[in-house]
């Protein structure tokens, strides 16, 4: 498995590869090795032998998939290849992974990720492009890649694969600070494709009036989303309870009030149990809250208050009670244990084909710790915020449609089946989602794998069954894997409905720059520097938003 290197191309770099998983990398020095050995080290302390691997289309390896292994975090596969080249040279190379990858030539390091990881979340060839250096003769190139909490994958390309995209690599920034959507893609890439009809009864009578959507077009479209895509949120309860389980009435340095909330639902004899963790600022009067589905805790301890992710202190100082939760005590984040959480309580609602998986379980946490926050006499109950970043923005905006006491939810990052158009077939598509996290949405969903067009919906409608609550949109310029104009351009299209009630919404006449908060009448859009995360930015347009379509003086 050679790759013979001439200049001034190589057509078939890495797509070859030999592949050891899942590997102890503690007993692994990729220096000891100038050939490809028959095994390394495994996990389990027994020897894993490298199986040889061809990628076939594209520059995707998918790991788990081709190898028959589950996704857990941190799991390390070591992938080789040989490069014969006729001279010493450097070759350039493009390359993502999901979700850590180290690059050693012969042996020695030439590039990581680090500890961060794919912060872009782009997975594209266009997301790390760096050099090669080879040694005139055979070269071994080793890349160890190690999974997230989804996916264990790996793409990359070289010299020609990176030509093909030069056009978009070499763009500078700088260029397009006043038109970010040309700078991710050029519009001639996107395919064509026709938006279903939002303000159109299923019998072809147009949607004209505020009662004709809130009694008709509405509910149609809440059911249709519910059958097609996310499932009910389950709400069918015995009993729900609510238990003060740790309290700190001096929390940041005397700012806050902290107290962890233990929130316990109980449904034909089973329980299930989750906790709120809640500041609230020490002002005298209720104060306007945002919650976060926190769906990066890795361990039982509350997050740091002056994380970029959730700045609890940040919140408390500008006068926001601020209170997460972890997705995770939910609903577990993986196909194997997903139906152990809360959703035991609903087996007959797991046994059908449009019934609810983690999306439809997250939510109901959310719902569930509304109904606490309403009656807590700290909280403004009627301003309620709800954030959600990622997989946690789908999760926020499907809550917030459900649930009438949210009063402005905050989509950061969703992409798609959040808040992207599906059409648009950009970025992750529903094949790729639906094949990654199989869990995520209920089975009919699947059905509409490489069928957009097809689908009676699309994410646009969403955010118009939130009319008229105000939505806040956040993209980054990085993060082409969410389609930050997808996210963008279904703001655009939910406007009509805003337009029923008075509300102008988000004109596409409105100009889109990095980092200048778009605010049109209870919609509203930023786009930030940097990759896929929740980051301090995020935060401040989401404070002005609430300042602004709350009035919170």
């Amino acid at each position: 498995m050679v790759v013979h290197a001439a200049t001034p191309v190589m057509p078939h770099a890495f797509k070859r590869w030999t592949v050891y998983a899942p590997v102890e990398m503690a007993k692994v020095t990729l220096g000891d090795h100038d050939v490809m050995p028959s095994s390394l080290p495994g996990t389990d302390g027994h020897a894993v032998a490298g199986h040889r691997v061809t990628v076939s289309k594209g520059y995707e390896l998918d790991i788990a998939r081709t190898l028959g292994l589950a996704v857990e975090r941190k799991r390390a596969a070591v992938l080789m290849t040989q490069i014969a080249s006729d001279e010493a040279r450097t070759i350039k190379v493009g390359a993502s992974a999901d979700w850590w990858m180290h690059w050693y030539v012969n042996g020695k390091p030439v590039f990581t990720t680090g500890e961060r990881g794919n912060v872009y979340g782009t997975r594209s060839i266009r997301e790390h492009v760096f050099e090669l250096p080879l040694q005139a003769g055979d070269n071994l190139v080793s890349v160890v890649v190690e999974s997230g909490t989804g996916g264990w994958k790996l793409l990359a390309g070289s010299d020609r694969t990176i030509a093909d995209l030069e056009a978009d690599v070499d763009k500078k920034l700088d260029d397009y600070l006043d038109k970010p959507f040309e700078y991710i893609v050029s519009p001639e890439k996107i395919r064509q494709y026709t938006l279903p009809s939002l303000m159109t009864t299923d019998d072809g009578k147009p949607v004209a009036t505020v009662e004709q959507w809130e009694n008709g077009r509405r509910l149609k479209l809440l059911d249709a989303f519910k059958h097609h895509v996310y499932g009910e949120i389950p709400m069918q309860l015995d009993d729900l309870s609510f238990e003060v389980v740790s309290h700190d009435p001096q929390a940041l340095d005397g700012k806050a009030d902290f107290r962890i909330i233990q929130i316990k639902m109980k449904r034909k004899n089973k329980t299930h149990a989750f906790h709120l963790e809640l500041y609230t600022p020490r002002m005298g009067k209720p104060a306007p809250a945002f919650l976060l589905i926190n769906n990066r805790r890795h361990t039982p301890e509350p997050t740091d208050p002056d994380s970029g992710f959730f700045p609890a202190r940040k919140l408390i100082e500008a006068g926001f009670a601020a209170g997460e939760f972890n997705n995770k005590e939910l609903a577990a984040d993986n196909n194997e244990h997903f139906h152990e959480g809360v959703l035991q309580l609903y087996p007959e609602l797991l046994k059908k084909s449009d019934g609810p998986r983690t999306i439809s379980a997250w939510a109901l946490g959310v719902i569930r710790c509304v109904d606490y926050l309403v009656q807590d006499d700290a909280i403004d109950a009627k301003r309620i915020s709800v954030v959600g970043h990622s997989r946690g923005g789908k999760t926020a905006l499907w809550a917030a449609v459900n649930d009438p006491r949210i009063a402005m939810t905050c989509p950061n990052n969703s992409g798609c089946t959040g808040t992207a158009i599906a059409r648009r077939m950009f970025g992750e598509t529903i094949a790729d989602i639906n094949k990654q996290f199989p869990y995520w949405f209920n089975d009919v969903y699947k059905q509409y794998d490489n069928r957009e067009d097809d689908l009676p919906v699309d994410q646009h409608m969403l955010i118009a069954l939130m009319a008229p609550r105000p939505v806040c949109v956040g993209s980054a310029i990085e993060d082409h894997w969410a389609d930050p104009e997808g996210e963008y351009l279904s703001m655009v299209h939910a406007t009509p409905v805003y337009k029923l009630y008075g509300l102008e919404g988000l004109s596409p006449s409105l100009p889109v720059s990095i980092e200048k908060q778009v605010l049109g009448q209870n919609l509203s859009y930023h786009i930030r520097h940097g990759g896929h995360g929740l980051r301090e930015y995020d935060w401040q347009c989401y404070m002005n938003a609430a300042r602004t379509f709350l009035k919170i003086q």
